[in-house]
């Protein structure tokens, strides 16, 4: 049996759907699109619910679409969270 060799892109996103989006960002303008109707219709005044809208919608396109130096928008904010998080140390250091 031959075997020939397979080059694996672990770097980018597999594009799935029609070859220009991925199954992270169809969650996420799912899950947008959907929270986006959802406050449209929920019984408040109509000057609340079309900037909650709004709100939803956008945040849906940017965690979907936008990059910070090569770095989805998604990973940035989780790399924040992290940071922000964890227990940090801090070191005094005298003359050594």
């Amino acid at each position: 049996m031959r075997y020939y060799p397979v080059l694996l892109d672990t770097l980018n996103e597999e594009k799935i759907f029609g070859g220009v989006v991925s199954v992270r960002q169809v969650v996420y303008l799912l899950v947008a699109g959907i929270l986006a109707v959802l406050s449209f219709f929920l019984p408040i005044h109509i000057i609340l619910r079309i900037p909650l809208s709004l709100l939803f919608a956008s945040a849906g396109l940017v965690l979907a679409f936008f990059k910070v130096s090569e770095t989805n928008i998604d990973t940035m904010l989780y790399y924040a969270a992290r940071y922000l998080i964890r227990q940090k140390k801090y070191v005094l250091r005298g003359d050594d």
